[in-house]
């Protein structure tokens, strides 16, 4: 399987606040996963306050495209193979 991600800045229409900030940028990642016969894409936001960041997302996931295997189908044996760290970019699959 062949992973690549790249850095997308989402531009907000309505600034986007919560109790403690306010943004009109989101910087995110997507993800695309491929195999022979399978293209899968995910996003992985770069929270600030959940300790993420879109370099960080980026580090995590070129760290574990070694580690997926070649058989999407084995998504248990993927999963666990999978180093630990960024959430997001656990979640992007």
């Amino acid at each position: 399987m062949k992973l690549t991600a790249e850095p997308i800045t989402l531009n907000l229409v309505t600034t986007f606040r919560i109790a403690h900030s306010a943004s009109d940028q989101r910087y995110n990642v997507v993800a695309r996963l491929e195999h022979t016969t399978l293209t899968g894409l995910g996003e992985a936001p770069g929270v600030a306050y959940h300790g993420e960041s879109q370099a960080g997302i980026l580090a995590y996931l070129g760290a574990v495209t070694d580690l997926l295997g070649d058989d999407p189908f084995l998504i248990d044996d993927i999963l666990n193979r999978l180093l630990p760290g960024s959430r997001a970019g656990r979640g992007s699959r």
